[in-house]
Parts: structure tokens; sequence; C-alpha cells
């Protein structure tokens, strides 16, 4: 598959979404017993339908900073697919296999190193950096670029995919946050090692 069949796909699913709002209950993971963090994850279907909208933008308008970025980051994935030594990467490899489990898991943690990636300390984060990280706009937009890159690349998922691996990818991230925050921590200033040369680096 290739970034026109996956857009065309994904605008198509955009406009009946448009109309016809579709249940994502099926794929919703257990929720948090912390009633902020499942206050975050019960948004999943909503901000998974404006991911779509936020990926497809440049067909919208390629002069917005959204459709800039868009088209940007679909080039870089391109690029970034054919490369033989991104293949291989240790933390993106785990996107070409075929158990959602392992690939819902594996999208939230890169996920989390993308909000956190430009940290100098990682035992000194800045507050707006941990509201960043926690912010539905900001995770939207990784969650989203890392399904979509999935779909592209993963021969055992399309783009109907897209739904369920954003979902459970969105709920992982929410109730894993705590954990691989002190994770990160324990790991000291070295933690970005294991994410390097990913997608979103």
């Amino acid at each position: 598959m290739n970034t026109k069949e996956l857009d065309a796909a994904l605008m198509q699913q955009y406009s009946i979404e448009s109309m016809l709002k579709p249940s994502c209950d099926a794929f919703k993971l257990t929720s948090s017993k912390n009633q902020s963090i499942a206050a975050m994850q019960v948004q999943a279907p909503d901000y998974c339908f404006k991911s779509k909208g936020f990926l497809c933008s440049h067909y919208v308008d390629p002069n917005a900073p959204e459709g800039k970025f868009s088209l940007f980051m679909k080039l870089h994935m391109t690029t970034y697919k054919d490369n033989l030594f991104c293949q291989n990467n240790q933390a993106m490899k785990h996107l070409y296999n075929k158990d959602i489990n392992i690939l819902y898991q594996q999208i939230s943690m890169l996920t989390m190193h993308a909000q956190f990636k430009d940290v100098e300390d990682i035992l000194n984060v800045d507050n707006e950096v941990e509201r960043r990280s926690l912010d539905p706009e900001s995770v939207s937009i990784g969650i989203g670029l890392y399904v979509y890159y999935t779909i592209l690349i993963n021969n055992s998922l399309d783009a109907l995919s897209f739904n369920e691996l954003f979902v459970k990818s969105w709920y992982c991230y929410y109730d894993n946050w705590m954990t691989r925050r002190l994770m990160f921590k324990m790991n000291g200033n070295n933690w970005k090692l294991q994410f390097k040369g990913v997608l979103l680096d």
C-alpha cells in the first residue's frame, strides 16, 4: 500500500464517519481506575476521527500549517520505510508484527517517546512538557502518525484497521503514562538510546 491509496481510504472513512458516527466500543480496552485518566481515554473515538482529518488535511488546504506538516510527514514516511536501516531499527521493527496487542503497545510507547524526546534532563522535566504529553491534541498527532505508518508498512493491516489500532493505542498510552515516565527516569538520560532513529526521533 502507498500513501495515496491509504489516503483515499481514510478520506472515504472520514466522509462516512462525519455523517454516521461509528461505534468504537468494541476496540476500547479496560478503563483506568484513575478517573482523570479514564476521562482522557473515553475521548479516543473523537480524536481517532479528528486524526483522519489531520492526516488528510493537505488535500483540503496544502498551504495551511496542518496540511504542510501532514504532507511533509508522508514524504518522510515514504523515504523512511524504504531505508533498510530503519526497517531493522529495534524500536520500529515491532510495527511489522501481526499481533495487534504488540502493535498498539509499541505505538503508544513510540508516541510517549515523541512527547519527551526534546527533554535534556529526564529527571527535571518542564511542567509544560508534561502537560503537553497528556494533551489529547498532541497525543492524537503522534498516535495518528504512527498508526498511519504501521498500516503503510504492515501487510497484515489495511485502512479498516485504523480505528482499532488508534483507539487501543490511545487507551494504552494514557493507562501506562505514569509507569513509562518512571521507566524513563530509571534509565536516566540514556533512555533515548533505545529510540534512536525511530520515525519521530
